[in-house]
């Protein structure tokens, strides 16, 4: 199996559903003004394609709500911390905040672009993470829920919300009748029984329950058995290229639609130095990657790669799903397991 050709980007294209901006990863994208009756918008500014108009940033706790045709600023919503990705199910929208709750005068804090979080004393990261629950028809957040840390990108599947923890590593299913987590899913590294460091930040659901989440860090897709109940529901990976930041399912093509945010790296020479040329490491060139759905022998082979090129097979007893396999300098056990779970 070979994954398709990579599609030359903007570094900052990156829609959490390619399909519908109704849930957007906090990047920049091109949309069409005349196709969306309201678009919710997190704290990035999206460039809408109606000539004249481009959208102001949010600030760093507020969401805002803008109509199509022409596109305007109708209300803006307080919320958590560092917004940053915003779903919508009927009246209501569901907001991830990097930098969890308001801050009391009894936490130790420190400043984001001058908004106190509520930070570690001693390392200073972050130490809670957020979804709010806001009433559109009211225009008001109704109830927090809180996640692991940095949540970022989010879907909805169903009557459940999937919210991929940056910090945490791992993947908060959030019950949308009661509002409360039902499952934590962890997606760390998968050395010596779970190391910290995937990043995960971006997730997809389809129909045949499986989750498709994005690890930034370890520039691969998670695969995840949602039908099992098992602690360790990974069934493997699939390499993308560099630090993927959102994914969507295409149902039609059985493909998933990969947005990787530093994609191919700095390309373009910033300047040069005594015949020497010098790059800017901000200038990512992004690319999306159109990634068949692999089966379960497809899927091993991925595996292997993915742990190949994060040297992951280096280590021995790694574990991924239900199985602990003594490494030897291959994946042959990994391979074997993920045979017998593949769905």
């Amino acid at each position: 199996m070979t994954i398709s050709t990579t599609i030359a980007s903007r570094s900052t294209f990156a829609f959490s559903d390619v399909r519908s901006v109704e849930s957007c990863s906090g990047s920049i994208g091109k949309i069409s003004a005349a196709v969306y009756t309201e678009v919710v918008l997190c704290r990035a500014c999206w460039s809408m394609a109606e000539p004249g108009f481009t959208s102001a940033s949010t600030s760093a706790t507020a969401t805002r709500i803008l109509t199509a045709s022409p596109a305007r600023l109708v209300s803006q919503i307080p919320v958590g911390n560092v917004p940053n990705s915003v779903v919508v199910r009927g009246n209501y929208a569901y907001v991830s905040n990097e930098g969890g709750r308001p801050a009391t005068n009894a936490d130790f804090t420190n400043y984001s672009d001058g908004t106190p979080i509520v930070v570690d004393r001693k390392d200073a990261f972050t130490l809670t993470g957020t979804v709010s629950v806001v009433n559109l028809t009211q225009g008001k957040e109704e109830k927090t829920i809180s996640v692991g840390l940095h949540p970022a990108g989010m879907t909805i599947f169903g009557s459940n919300l999937y919210v991929a923890n940056a910090y945490s590593d791992s993947l908060s299913v959030i019950d949308l009748k009661t509002d409360k987590v039902v499952r934590t899913i962890d997606l760390s590294v998968p050395i010596a029984g779970g190391v910290f460091g995937s990043g995960p930040n971006g997730v997809a659901v389809t129909g045949e329950g499986k989750a498709y989440v994005t690890l930034g860090q370890a520039n691969a897709v998670a695969v995840i058995n949602l039908q099992t109940r098992d602690a360790h529901p990974v069934i493997g990976y699939i390499p993308t290229a560099y630090f993927p930041t959102s994914i969507s399912y295409d149902t039609a093509q059985k493909q998933l639609v990969v947005a990787d945010d530093k994609g191919l790296g700095a390309r373009e020479i910033a300047n040069m130095k005594d015949g020497i040329p010098h790059y800017n490491t901000h200038a990512d060139m992004g690319v999306v990657n159109l990634i068949p759905e692999p089966n379960a022998g497809e899927l091993a082979k991925l595996s292997k790669q993915v742990f190949d090129n994060n040297h992951w097979n280096l280590t021995t007893n790694i574990e991924v799903g239900n199985t602990q396999a003594v490494l030897d300098g291959d994946l042959d056990g990994f391979i074997t397991a993920s045979l017998k779970q593949g769905v």
